[in-house]
C-alpha cells in the first residue's frame, strides 16, 4: 500500500493506471482539519492548507474515481469563542464550494455516525483524541505521530468509513 501524509503535494504514478481505480475522500474541515484518501491499495492524508489543497483534490479527482466524499458536518460546542466557530464556518464553505464546482459526489456525515463505527466519542482533556489510537492501528504505515495530527486521523476514518458505507455499493 502506498502512503503519503506529508502535508506536502503528492505524486502519483500512471495517470491511466490510477484512475480506473476507485477511491473515498474524507474530510475533516475545522481549523486544524485535514482531508484524506482512502482506496483499496493507497492511503493518502494531508493538513488542509488553501494554498495547496484545492490541487491536491483536483489531482485525486483526475487520478481515482472518486465515488463517494464525505465531509463531517460539525455543530459548534460549548465553550468554542465566536472566532474559532467563524473560522470553522468559512473553512466549511470552501470545502462544499471546492467539491461542488469539482462535481464530486459529497453527503454529510454527522461525527457521532462515523464514529460509533469506531466505538469513539469525543476527547478527553489532555489526551489524544480517540481518533488517533484507532487511525494509528488501522493505518500504521501513516504519519500520525502527535496530538497535531488528529485532524489526519479524522479524515483517514471518515475516507474509511465512506468507503465501507458507500450506499451504491461501488468500491
Amino acid at each position: 500500500m502506498r502512503v503519503r501524509a506529508d502535508g506536502q503535494g503528492m505524486s502519483v504514478q500512471g495517470e491511466g493506471e490510477m484512475r480506473a481505480k476507485a477511491g473515498y475522500i474524507g474530510i475533516d474541515p475545522g481549523a486544524k482539519g485535514a482531508f484524506a484518501l482512502y482506496s483499496a491499495d493507497v492511503v493518502y492524508a494531508w493538513d488542509f492548507n488553501p494554498a495547496t489543497t484545492f490541487k491536491a483534490i483536483e489531482e485525486l479527482a483526475l487520478n481515482y474515481r472518486i465515488q463517494l466524499v464525505y465531509l463531517e458536518r460539525v455543530h459548534s460546542q460549548p465553550g468554542n469563542s465566536g472566532k474559532s466557530m467563524f473560522a470553522f464556518g468559512d473553512n466549511f464553505g470552501w470545502w462544499r464550494g471546492i467539491l461542488e464546482a469539482m462535481r464530486l459526489p459529497c453527503q454529510l456525515v454527522e461525527p457521532k455516525k462515523w464514529q460509533a463505527c469506531y466505538s469513539i466519542g469525543g476527547k478527553e482533556k489532555g489526551k489524544d483524541a480517540p481518533s488517533l489510537a484507532v487511525a494509528r492501528r488501522l493505518f500504521p504505515s501513516v504519519a500520525l505521530d502527535c496530538k497535531c495530527h488528529d485532524g489526519r486521523a479524522d479524515a483517514l476514518l471518515i475516507a474509511y468509513y465512506a468507503a465501507q458505507t458507500d450506499p451504491n455499493g461501488r468500491k
